[in-house]
This record gives C-alpha cells, structure tokens and sequence, in this order.
C-alpha cells in the first residue's frame, strides 16, 4: 500500500467555503480510501498567507520529504500550496527532487507526469495567481473608497482613539492621557524618557497594550503625530516584505517610498490639540535635538 502524506492551508481560523483544515483533510482521506493508499501524516498550517513560503507546516513536510516515510504528497487544489506560479513550481520541484510524486484532489489533471500535465501547471498556477491578483485588486479599491468617505482609517487608530460604529471616536479615559503627555512636555519640561518613566511609574497602559511599557520611542511617536490637531494622510507610503530574523517570518512595514499623491488618503479626527499648541511641540522637539539630554529633577 502506498504511503500518502497531505498537506493544507488556510489564511484565517474561520476559512470556510471547502477549504477549512477539517474539509482538506476529508477530501484527502477519501482520496486516499478511493486509490486503496495509506494516509500516514497530514501537514497543515492554520492562519497563513499562501504568499508565505516560510510556513512552518510546509517547511516540515519539504523537509520529511526526504525521509522515505512516505511516496505521495496531496492536497486539495493548487491554491493551498502558494499563491503565485513561482512558489508553487518551487514547492513542487522540491517534491518531485526528492523522488515524490504528488496528487491534487480537485484538479487531478494536474500530476508530475509528461508535458500536458506540465502545460496543465503552469495555465492553472497562472489563473490562480490572477484571481488573487484581482481580489486584491477589488479588495483595494472598496478599502480607498471607504477610507475616501471618512468611514474608518488605515490600520490601528492613534492612542486616545476608537471606532464607534465605524467612525473614529475619542478614548476619553486615553485622551486624558493624551493631554497628560502634552502638559508635562510643555508645562512641565519633562523630557521624553522622563514622561515614559512617569506613565509606568504610575501603572498606566501603553499603547502597545502590555501593562507599564512606556518609552521614548513611544512618547516621541505620540508627540509627533499630526493625527491630533485633527487631520493626517495616510497611504502615503508603500510597504516592504521582511523576514524577521528570530523566527524567520515574513511581515511588512512601511518604507520610505512614496505613493503617487492620488493615493493619499486624508483622515480626519476629533481635534485633542489645536494646531498652535502642537507647532509648539515639534518645535521644541527641533530645539532638544541641539541640546544634551537631562532628566527632569522631579523624579529625583
């Protein structure tokens, strides 16, 4: 009897539409049953992108491939391997070099065999990679439109905000906080590092959400952030894919390319500074970059 091992994928907890971990894994043990094989493993990675090929279920199996357990590789359909021709030929090839074949459940026409199983591959690896191009697309234009007519903003909101029905809405108890930040840098001529010490001294959140963990960076991002006076643009910049170097994950950030300025988008805010007041902040901030650092004697 030949030895089977399955492999599938799914982008959230919650994905339905026959491809949850619990349908992939059906759909294969019935395969299996059907050919008379032996399913002897089942490889899965819950809650990642198929642009990923750090993904550790996929990782493991590409590397148990080359343990003779096993003989065939299945899956479900092209789509839970990777989102793009590239990874899943790479993937593919690994699995066919280490002398495996492999099955693919829904689109059996697809096998490791001949040239119209190839040509097959490569038109089918094609429309997939199009489709979730033109998903992203629409995804896109229905998230500008939104943000275009004020119904949200990108991302997480500024410390001292909330949604409220889908609205940006103050934080009172943050805004407080807010306004604590912004007394103690002008009235008070607490440095930075001094107002992070204070707040954790004083058992208040973040905003990184763990308890006490303030610090400069933080209070300076605050500080900086235009969003306050009531107005700021996002979308302004385009993202970049890292790879973390701890656990070697891919992740994306915001580089320092810009945008064509039509995609900018202006987000407004309930005003918590006027714009005088914050102009007075950053020029102060300006005005201690010349100067050397001193804590605030209060604290001493």
């Amino acid at each position: 009897m030949r030895k089977v091992v399955g492999y599938g994928r799914v982008s959230t907890l919650l994905q339905a539409d026959g491809t949850s971990p619990d349908e992939q894994i059906q759909s294969i043990n019935d395969e299996c049953f059907r050919r008379g094989y032996e399913l002897v493993d089942f490889y899965r990675d819950i809650a990642f992108s198929g642009s990923d090929d750090n993904r550790p279920g996929l990782q493991k199996m590409l590397i148990d491939a080359r343990s003779n357990k096993f003989e065939i590789v299945m899956f479900t359909k092209l789509d839970r391997l990777g989102r793009n021709l590239r990874d899943i030929k790479n993937i593919l090839h690994e699995v066919t070099d280490a002398g495996l074949k492999f099955i693919c459940v829904q689109q059996p026409e697809i096998n490791s065999e001949g040239a119209y199983g190839k040509l097959l591959l490569n038109m089918l690896g094609t429309i997939a990679e199009f489709e979730v191009s033109m998903i992203g697309d629409r995804t896109t234009r229905g998230r500008m439109i939104k943000w275009k007519e004020g119904n949200g903003a990108i991302g997480s909101l500024p410390f001292g905000y909330e949604r409220v029905n889908g609205k940006i809405g103050v934080n009172t108890e943050k805004a407080k906080i807010y306004q604590k930040i912004v007394s103690m840098y002008l009235n008070e001529n607490y440095s930075m590092s001094d107002i992070a010490i204070k707040l954790a001294a004083e058992g208040i959140n973040s905003p990184l959400r763990r308890s006490a963990q303030w610090s400069n960076v933080v209070v300076s991002y605050i500080l900086k952030n235009p969003a306050y006076t009531g107005k700021s643009m996002q979308n302004q910049f385009e993202f970049e894919k890292k790879v973390s170097k701890a656990k070697k994950k891919q992740y994306y950030c915001v580089s320092k390319i810009e945008k064509p300025k039509e995609q900018w988008i202006p987000i407004q805010y309930p005003p918590l500074i006027t714009q005088d007041r914050f102009d007075q902040i950053q020029a102060r901030i300006e005005n201690q970059k010349r100067k050397p650092k001193k804590h605030h004697k209060g604290l001493w």
